[in-house]
């Protein structure tokens, strides 16, 4: 039951946001979108909390999150908002097959996350650490939290302590809850937006492909944070793309709420939102100008979400990593590391087991299927490689290139993309 409560605030929280921001929905894209916005917003709630000196605990808590969900069910009443109608349609057996192989890994994915507690070094010395310091201490205002913190942003850690309070007990098993749920919804969300593009059985083949990427899939069992960034940048990106598409500024909205909440995930989260942003921008400029005024509302919630967080963080944090003036400054003797780069990216992504097919796929549809590579699609794969680029550059000119050399950070980091990368051999595999 105490899990169950964990659960029921933030998914209700993310509900009546999700149908707010967006008109009609399907029910199974609501259901895959509530839960990671609830916990977006009930992490604000005790950020919030947190400022005011009130005592984070289970009733406080509660109490805010309860106010709040009533507050945007009067919205939704008042809006007379609801799920679309569910069309009639008939299942093949090649997609129930895939339906089970996929509900197949959710299931492992689930199981695996739930059997042990935290085990990863990060995720234990530090994510789970500070999650118990806000248990015991009721606050994230303490030395203690701060210096185990350092800069590192509190959505995951914050429901973390979240889930602790409704457990009422030290429980390491029962924070590891998120990142399945998570996973299961970046599934839901990449079947959604390749379905807007592409018959139902080519949209389950890719999210099957997806679902069996082994570096995800362990990630999606550990209490790492690059799991729920994974999902927050391929959910604002994929949201982004759909604006693209059919020019529906709820899309755009959906995007700005994830990619903002991916800024209280990662510190990456702001380096990922400037590059959809920048995209954006420049595709809109581009092919639809008149559209460049929708994207105000898009920066001012982007900003809404994430300036709080980088504000206080730059004011409290007792240490700071990759600053800007870290990153501006380029040494010339870096270029001769070029080489080893070169060489230990291809080796990551092409001869590893942790990408099987993705990277190789993508060569291959950018070889066989470039013609297709048009207005939408073309944003996309910019998007991609300013990615490629980005990495490139960070871990050309800054300190982590020592860890691209002992193999701990590049597939992290690199996770971010790949889900958008498999989603764009998806959009080319097949005729439209």
């Amino acid at each position: 039951m105490q899990m169950i409560y964990a659960l029921i605030i933030p998914f209700l929280l993310g509900l009546s946001v999700f149908l707010i921001v967006y008109k009609k929905p399907p029910l199974y894209l609501a259901l895959a979108a509530a839960y990671p916005i609830g916990i977006g917003i009930l992490a604000f709630i005790m950020f919030l909390l947190g400022l005011a000196g009130i005592p984070l605990n289970l009733i406080n808590i509660s109490v805010a999150g309860w106010g709040v969900i009533v507050v945007f069910s009067v919205f939704i009443i008042i809006g007379r908002r609801g799920f679309e109608s569910s069309p009639s349609f008939q299942f093949r057996p090649i997609d129930f097959l895939l339906l089970l192989l996929i509900g197949a890994k959710v299931a492992y994915v689930l199981l695996e996350a739930m059997i042990k507690p935290v085990f990863t070094w990060d995720a234990w010395s530090r994510y789970a650490a500070a999650a118990k310091y806000i248990f015991f201490d009721h606050s994230f205002r303490t030395p203690v939290f701060a210096r185990t913190m350092e800069d590192y942003p509190p959505l995951v850690i914050f429901n973390q302590a979240w889930i602790l309070f409704c457990e009422g007990y030290w429980n390491d098993i029962a924070i590891k809850i998120i990142s399945p749920l998570l996973f299961l919804s970046l599934l839901v969300i990449f079947y959604y937006g390749l379905r807007r593009f592409q018959e139902r059985t080519t949209s389950l083949l890719f999210t099957f492909l997806l679902s069996t990427l082994p570096f995800i899939v362990f990630h999606a069992t550990t209490a790492y944070l690059d799991l729920p960034m994974t999902f927050y940048y391929t959910a604002g990106t994929i949201f982004l793309l759909l604006f693209l598409k059919d020019k529906n500024p709820q899309d755009l909205l959906v995007s700005a709420i994830f990619l903002g909440l991916g800024i209280w995930t990662k510190r990456a989260g702001i380096y990922l939102a400037g590059i959809d942003s920048i995209v954006l921008l420049g595709y809109l400029a581009i092919e639809n100008r008149e559209k460049l005024w929708d994207t105000l509302q898009y920066f001012i919630i982007l900003a809404l979400i994430g300036l709080p967080w980088v504000v206080y963080n730059k004011l409290v944090a007792v240490s700071h990593y990759y600053t800007v003036g870290d990153l501006a400054a380029v040494n010339p003797d870096s270029f001769s590391r070029l080489p080893d780069l070169l060489g230990a990216f291809a080796d990551k992504m092409f001869h590893s087991a942790n990408w099987h097919l993705a990277w190789a796929l993508f060569l291959i549809a950018l070889v066989f299927f470039f013609r297709n590579i048009k207005k939408e699609k073309a944003a996309l794969l910019a998007i991609i490689v300013l990615n490629l680029l980005a990495l490139i550059y960070t871990f050309m000119f800054t300190g982590s290139y020592q860890f691209l050399l002992d193999g701990t950070l590049f597939n992290r980091v690199m996770m971010y993309m790949v889900p958008i990368t498999v989603f764009f051999v998806g959009l080319l595999a097949f005729k439209d």
